[in-house]
């Protein structure tokens, strides 16, 4: 199973639709694509510790699948 959640933020995979915006939009390549039998999914963390919570997936995705986790 691949990582849909880092120590910030969250990828909701029941929201997420496959627009890709996030993964444009990354600066560090943290996120990719998920395929089960050949058909691409939902996005997901395929690099976590590459995250310099810039937010920029956050603000790209319309769906708002990714979310920033409340720090406490």
């Amino acid at each position: 199973m691949k990582n849909t959640a880092t120590q910030h933020l969250t990828i909701d995979t029941h929201r997420c639709t496959g627009y890709w915006e996030c993964v444009k939009h990354c600066p560090e390549q943290v996120l990719g694509k998920v395929k089960f039998l050949g058909l691409v999914k939902h996005a997901a963390f395929e690099h976590p510790e590459r995250c310099v919570l810039c937010c920029k997936c956050v603000m790209s995705c319309k769906h708002h699948a990714i979310t920033k986790i409340s720090q406490s």
